[in-house]
């Protein structure tokens, strides 16, 4: 147990019927609640009805499946906020080998999320410069090249009227 407590993230374990048999300090600091309020407790007695339809849901995914399981959800903690958390269960097994339970470990991921969203935000935004510059750059060019054609007919009608004006000099 001390092992566990010393580990920052959430821990719990439950037997295979769902009731919590164990936990670490921070599981018990996440939620608020005593270790008294929480031993023996199966989830809908802990969590909302709908998060804790969630939780059953991947604990009867993992017993079925017998393979570790990572989950996502939402999570109003004990701080009052809501928390990206990413659950990852597996089974346990006894000394005999028997199914003892399952065991789960909570990932905070809420400031990653909200940097992804930031990034999210910023990557738009830069991609919107790169239009609005990129029509600047086709607008100058289509500038440059309406500029290059005046010029060509510039320089064309200049050496017209030069053409034009040598016989006219002889003549006149």
């Amino acid at each position: 147990q001390t092992l566990i407590d010393s580990i920052p993230n959430p821990i719990y374990y439950k037997n295979e019927f769902g009731r919590f048999t164990g936990f670490n300090k921070a599981f018990l600091s996440a939620y608020g609640k005593g270790k008294e309020e929480i031993m023996g407790k199966t989830i809908f007695d802990i969590e909302s009805p709908s998060t804790a339809a969630i939780f059953h849901e991947q604990d009867e995914l993992l017993l079925s499946s017998l393979q570790s399981n990572t989950f996502e959800l939402t999570l109003k903690l004990a701080d009052k906020k809501e928390h990206a958390i990413i659950v990852s269960t597996n089974i346990f097994y006894d000394y005999d080998g028997h199914l003892e339970g399952l065991i789960g470990v909570f990932t905070d991921v809420t400031n990653l999320r909200e940097l992804q969203s930031e990034l999210k935000s910023i990557n738009h935004n830069l991609e919107k410069q790169v239009e609005n510059e990129v029509a600047k750059f086709q607008d100058q060019q289509k500038l440059l090249i309406q500029k290059s054609k005046l010029e060509s007919l510039g320089q064309l009608s200049a050496g017209i009227a030069h053409e034009i004006n040598q016989p006219l000099g002889s003549i006149s």
